[in-house]
Parts: structure tokens; C-alpha cells; sequence
């Protein structure tokens, strides 16, 4: 049996494509595909179709984190990830351990993260580890 799908979802669903695909420059967008979502929507289309902005959204946030780091910083972010300590961060990288600790701060307040468990969840979540 199939559910009946709210229709202010389906419209504030189509909302949110429309700006995305406003924001990269696509203004006509696919009005087939919108037209037959209003007409015949269903829960596993709707769910895929919020997937699909979800990895928009996602690769979007990815783009703007890599504008934010310096290569050095995302290196620092990756041995983060692995679980490495300052000290072993600091030896493999050839730095000092005042400079990495300066790096880390740097991370943390262009990412806005608090302390390594909420930039390890973001590095996963945005895609820069894997």
C-alpha cells in the first residue's frame, strides 16, 4: 500500500532544487521532472530526491572548506583523522610542536569546530577523509 506524500514537502523539496540550481546558473531547470513529482509523488522518490541535495549540499561544503585550508593544514587534518598526537604530527611533518598546536587552532576556528572529535566528524562528513 502506498502512503500519500505531504504536498507542502513536495513543494518546499522543489524549492530547495530550484535555488540550488539558481545558485550554479541553471535557471530552467527540469520541469518535466518537477511536473510529474507534483502530480505523482511518492515516498521513494521524494527520499531519493533529498538524498541527491543532501550530496549536493555536502559537495558544496567541501568546496568552501578546501578554499578555507592551506595544503599544510589539510595534511595536519588528515594525521588528525588517523588519531595522531600533536608530538607525532610535529615528527612526521618536520615541525615544531608549538607550530602544529598554532595549525590546529587555525583548523579549528576557520572550521568551526571545537576540539578534534567534532573535525574528525566533519573531515568524514564533507568528504576530505575517507
Amino acid at each position: 500500500m502506498k502512503q500519500s506524500v505531504n504536498p507542502e514537502i513536495v513543494r518546499s523539496l522543489l524549492e530547495v532544487e530550484d535555488s540550488i540550481r539558481i545558485k550554479h546558473g541553471d535557471v530552467t531547470g527540469p520541469e518535466k521532472e518537477q511536473n510529474f513529482l507534483q502530480e505523482h509523488p511518492n515516498q521513494e522518490m521524494i527520499l531519493s530526491r533529498i538524498q541527491k541535495i543532501h550530496h549536493l549540499v555536502l559537495k558544496e561544503r567541501h568546496k568552501e572548506i578546501h578554499g578555507k585550508l592551506s595544503l599544510r593544514e589539510v595534511e595536519i587534518i588528515l594525521q588528525i583523522c588517523k588519531g595522531k598526537t600533536t608530538e607525532e604530527i610535529a615528527g612526521m611533518l618536520n615541525l615544531s610542536k608549538h607550530t602544529v598546536e598554532s595549525h590546529r587552532t587555525n583548523i579549528f576556528s576557520k572550521l568551526d569546530v571545537r576540539n578534534s572529535m567534532e573535525l574528525v566528524a566533519l573531515a568524514f562528513r564533507v568528504g576530505l577523509v575517507m
